[in-house]
């Protein structure tokens, strides 16, 4: 593996996440992870520019892998891969929504496409998820969830709907709208303190990790397991 690319591609996602680029900071990164896991640089760049919306980078990564094999070296090798990083996040910036970056998949059936946008929307909603669950529980003493908590959640949860139909990812969508479905129900039956809902907010949260590690390219199968467990509520909770 081209060491220099990776180099390249982990110094970018630092100065995105130090400049509070979070989202595009942990999309490089999973870039990066993958590039490195490939045993061909070539077939790898390949790959990530079949995927949409990553042509233009995936381009300016081959020709720097062309030019390292050159033999810079030393200060010259690091003056070049900061000039490099430089560009990259020039055009990072610059450019629509990219799709997921995973160099071995490309679209998901039935359209299943995690662009940044909606990344970035499944993102905040799990991340809202995941505080209403550390807060419902003291150790392992449940103690009940907060109403504030479950409200921001079903916000999210809107705008992750919202984003996700918008880019045509069927099986995020319908997620999102059950899951909406699901907290409202919640809120009008005012089951704050029914620890099977923080049972289930957990199991869906998981769901939502596995997507958000492998950027959209797997696990919808659980996905799909959370929709069907809570389309009827009722004949779970009462």
């Amino acid at each position: 593996m081209d060491n220099d690319t990776v180099l390249l591609l982990r110094r970018l996602q630092q100065r995105l996440i130090g400049e509070g680029h979070r989202v595009q900071g942990e999309m490089m990164g999973k870039v990066s992870d993958r590039i490195a896991a490939s045993a061909d640089l070539d077939i790898a760049l390949e790959r990530l520019y079949s995927l949409q919306g990553w042509d233009t980078i995936a381009l300016r990564l081959m020709w720097y892998a062309k030019r390292a094999r050159s033999g810079a070296t030393g200060s010259r090798r690091d003056a070049l891969i900061d000039l490099q990083v430089g560009e990259l996040h020039g055009l990072l910036m610059a450019a629509p929504a990219a799709t997921s970056p995973d160099p071995t998949a490309g679209r998901q059936p039935g359209g299943n496409v995690l662009t940044g946008e909606a990344f970035e929307a499944l993102h905040h909603f799990n991340t809202a998820l995941e505080e209403l669950k550390r807060t419902a529980f003291e150790g392992e003493r449940f103690q009940g969830m907060r109403e504030g908590l479950v409200d921001s959640a079903l916000s999210h949860g809107g705008r992750l709907h919202q984003v996700s139909s918008a880019s045509g990812n069927e099986t995020l969508a319908q997620f999102a709208a059950t899951f909406s479905l699901f907290l409202r129900y919640v809120i009008e039956r005012d089951l704050f303190d029914d620890v099977r809902v923080a049972h289930l907010i957990d199991n869906a949260s998981q769901s939502l990790q596995g997507l958000l590690e492998s950027l959209g390219t797997e696990d919808y199968g659980a996905l799909l397991q959370t929709i069907d467990m809570l389309q009827n509520p009722e004949t779970l909770l009462e």
